[in-house]
């Protein structure tokens, strides 16, 4: 999922090429002949530019652009990817069963697509030709492109995107037509989760399998706990490595780009009715929060914390490592909290033996049993307040070098799972 510095690829609806003439561009102070604007900006960088078209299934139902795809791919010397795209309404005696939010989604797919090939630095948004619906899901499929990339590579991110369009071109008026392209498509990312549900029968109704719901809970579980500030859960439960989201990235676009394929234009098909997407802006958060995952499993690698861990036991120098993250995401909050639950543990003088953390910092402490603190609104409230270390949750012993070394009771793994996962909490 890296890109290579210089790659270059532009996207545009096709509004046909029949019947259009050269027109004279103007690119970066350099004239240059040709049909469209792509052509004439791929001249320019001397064809070092990616072309892909998405070609409405409307187009070519007009008999006059029935050889879209062969004008356009001998217009620059088949050297453009055509993407067939799903269309609306009722034209030439054809029916087009398509809505916006498909549309969107299968651009959006595609666009992914070529952003995990790799090899592209910077991305183009040409509006200067399609019907305005195409254009515009263009448009928003390609902002929640560069959310991807934001969330992957938190905030920086690691490609440039920008909006490409013309002067208008009217007729045979305009002796030269200037592109422009200094419009930086611009989106804020911010630390939170794309997706809200994680319950088994919701993530199942967009048709993922195991591995892929394993993943988004574990995404949210990890995601909960850096959020508020509990990171013994990580250090308790782990985390998937980065490759790992990666593939499931990819197989998971795979299967949305079979599943929800249009189909080539074929013209003795009348009626196009497509297999319309459930809640496809869900089925894109689900892609956001997976992206999300890969720069969290990567930063929390940066700081020292692997995936998998020999032991479910830390210590207070595992924790430390956290205010590495929390500065890398802007949770400064967390941080300054942290350190005042770092600096009252430090004081505690713990035996050999594993004991519950409450009879080290409350004099008044009674244990209580899992199922004594389920209904207790306190007991959660205190788990999130105190990064995660209740005291009857966590234990603590003195290691043999004299460190304190601290886990959770395992009696307790499944209140604590239910701590992090209610969409309700903290």
């Amino acid at each position: 999922m890296t890109v290579v510095e210089g790659g270059r690829i532009l996207f545009w609806i096709s509004g046909g090429t029949a019947g259009k003439r050269t027109v004279r561009y103007v690119y970066s102070n350099e004239v240059l002949e040709c049909e469209l604007a792509g052509c004439a900006i791929k001249r320019h960088y001397s064809g070092g530019l990616k072309l892909v078209a998405f070609l409405p299934h409307s187009l070519p139902a007009n008999s006059k652009y029935r050889e879209e795809e062969k004008d356009l791919r001998e217009l620059i010397d088949s050297q453009i990817d055509i993407i067939y795209t799903p269309s609306i309404g009722n034209l030439h005696g054809y029916t087009f069963e398509g809505s916006y939010p498909y549309i969107k989604f299968w651009i959006f797919l595609n666009l992914l697509k070529y952003y995990l090939e790799g090899g592209y630095r910077t991305f183009y948004c040409d509006i200067s030709q399609g019907l305005n619906v195409y254009a515009d899901a263009l448009k928003e499929a390609f902002r929640h492109l560069v959310v991807f990339d934001r969330l992957m590579h938190f905030r920086e991110g690691s490609i440039e995107s920008y909006m490409v369009y013309t002067d208008p071109i009217i007729g045979g008026e305009v002796e030269r037509a200037k592109i422009y392209d200094d419009v930086p498509i611009r989106v804020n990312a911010w630390f939170d989760s794309p997706v809200k549900n994680t319950k088994d029968e919701h993530l199942l109704s967009h048709g993922l399998n195991r591995e892929h719901i394993r993943l988004l809970k574990s995404f949210y579980r990890t995601y909960k706990a850096l959020k508020y500030n509990t990171p013994p859960v990580i250090l308790t439960f782990g985390y998937d490595p980065e490759e790992k989201v990666q593939r499931a990235i990819s197989s998971l676009l795979d299967r949305y780009l079979k599943e929800y394929d249009p189909g080539y234009f074929d013209p003795e098909k009348k009626t196009y009715e497509y297999n319309l997407p459930e809640k496809p802006d869900e089925k894109i958060a689900i892609f956001l929060a997976l992206s999300l995952y890969c720069d969290i499993s990567r930063t929390l690698e940066r700081a020292g914390i692997r995936p998998e861990r020999e032991s479910r036991e830390f210590t207070l120098e595992d924790l430390e490592k956290f205010f590495y993250i929390y500065e890398h995401y802007g949770l400064y909050v967390n941080r300054d909290l942290l350190n005042k639950d770092l600096n009252r543990f430090a004081g505690i003088r713990a035996q050999s033996q594993w004991n519950q953390l409450g009879h080290f910092v409350n004099q008044s402490f009674r244990p209580r049993k899992p199922e004594q603190l389920r209904n207790d609104s306190d007991v959660k409230r205190n788990f999130f307040a105190h990064s995660g270390m209740e005291n009857n949750c966590v234990y603590v012993r003195k290691g043999e070098d004299g460190r304190l070394i601290f886990k959770y009771g395992e009696e307790f793994n499944s209140l604590i799972n239910e701590f992090v996962y209610d969409e309700a909490s903290p």
